[in-house]
């Protein structure tokens, strides 16, 4: 009798074989920063599928910290988030969900150190010569110098007008 070579698909299993994993999308979430208390901050993700699946949705969830009213933007491969700071020191703690069209989602986390602003004044001096009063202030911060979004309020009175100032 003649003798039958198998072919290469009786030599493959056809069910129960090896499955591969087919990966979802990459998501960087940012560096970790800090902010200051009172401030508009605001996070900027990015996102790719290593296979170039559409990506199709994503989504900002907070994971740690006390709640604060995230307001989201941005597009699947760039997705972005804003919240006003709540009053520090705490740590919050945020993760982006990025989903493709063939439903696989990655993420990504990044936390935001929200610290309050400590100034301390320095130097505080009143100029009133030619009744044109100059307050000058010489403040430090405990922030570091390159931090954004500072802002020093002074409020000056001076009860005693000089003579023949209006009232």
């Amino acid at each position: 009798a003649p003798m039958t070579l198998p072919t290469f698909a009786d030599a493959c299993p056809r069910t129960g074989g090896p499955t591969l994993a087919t990966p979802g999308p990459t998501v960087n979430a940012g560096s970790d920063r800090l902010a200051i208390a009172g401030t508009l901050v605001t996070l900027t993700a990015t996102a790719n599928d290593p296979l170039g699946v559409a990506l199709t949705n994503f989504q900002w969830t907070q994971i740690a910290g006390p709640t604060v009213a995230l307001t989201t933007g941005g597009t699947p491969s760039a997705p972005s988030a804003q919240f006003i700071a709540p009053q520090g020191p705490v740590l919050l703690t945020f993760e982006v969900s990025v989903t493709n069209a063939n439903g696989l989602s990655g993420t990504g986390q990044v936390s935001v150190s929200i610290s309050p602003d400590i100034v301390q004044i320095v130097n505080a001096t009143y100029d009133n010569r030619r009744n044109r009063g100059v307050l000058k202030v010489i403040a430090t911060s405990s922030l570091p110098a390159k931090t954004k979004g500072l802002q020093l309020s002074i409020q000056a009175t001076n009860p005693m007008r000089p003579r023949g100032a209006p009232s």
